[in-house]
Formats: structure tokens, sequence, C-alpha cells
């Protein structure tokens, strides 16, 4: 019994490590905040961020971003956690479109930590008349003066 368990995960594991992990279209997405300033940043504690996604679709099909999951990574002025939040930002074919959302943190707080850089890693659920796709993204962010 554990022989066979262990045959069927080691199936499972190899079958997900041959998947095609850059299967569908080359969308790019980038994030900036509009409010993080390292004057914002000097006091410690919850904070709202005011953040701005954009999305290129570089397809002659129609994109619709479904969910993002966003959060930080790393130490930096910041931290936030958004978990898997719904939307419904549809994108035309070979053009940009601009998100714009606000998100809880924390800001780490202090002098020195207020112009630390921001990792920020993204996942997205899009649809598209070919099926559905994921892309995930790094971005850093470099809070402002």
């Amino acid at each position: 019994m554990k022989k066979s368990l262990m045959i069927l995960a080691l199936a499972v594991l190899a079958g997900c490590a041959s998947s095609n992990q850059n299967a569908g279209p080359a969308v790019a997405m980038h994030v900036t905040a509009t409010n993080l300033s390292t004057n914002t940043l000097y006091f410690r504690g919850p904070m709202s961020a005011a953040l701005q996604m954009t999305i290129t679709n570089p397809t002659a099909d129609t994109i619709t971003l479904r969910t993002l999951d966003l959060r930080t990574i790393g130490p930096g002025s910041f931290r936030m956690r958004t978990g898997t939040t719904p939307v419904n930002k549809t994108v035309l074919p070979n053009s940009t479109a601009t998100l714009t959302m606000s998100a809880w943190g924390f800001s780490t707080g202090g002098y020195l930590a207020s112009s630390l850089p921001i990792d920020v890693r993204g996942l997205a659920y899009f649809e598209s008349p070919h099926g559905a796709f994921t892309r995930m993204f790094n971005d850093v962010i470099t809070p402002g003066p």
C-alpha cells in the first residue's frame, strides 16, 4: 500500500515538473504606488497604499483579469498581503489597461527603513477566448521623496 502511494506521488510530481510553465499569451504587468513616499513610510503602523497596475495585452484577443493576489516579499519599508481579490478588468487587443486599487499594509517605520525598496509579487488569473491562464510577476517599488 505504501509503495503504491509513493509511486502515485512520484507520478503526480513528474507530471507537474514537465508541464509548460509559459503556456498562454505574453501578458505583461507592472505595479506602481502613488502615495508611498519616504515621509509617509517614516511612521510605523497600518496604512493604506494606493496602487496602480498596468496590464499590456500584445495579443489579438480580448482578455479579462478575474482575480489578483498581491503580496510583498522580503524586507522593505511596507508589507502587505491582499489575498485573492476578485477583479473584472477587460484589456482590449494590442492595448494597455490601467487598474487603480487600494491595499492595506504595514509600514515598517523609521528613518532608514522608510526608503527601503518594496518587492511586490503578484499572481493574476486571466480569461481569454482560448481558455484561462495565470501570470506571476515581480516588481520593485521605490518610495519617492
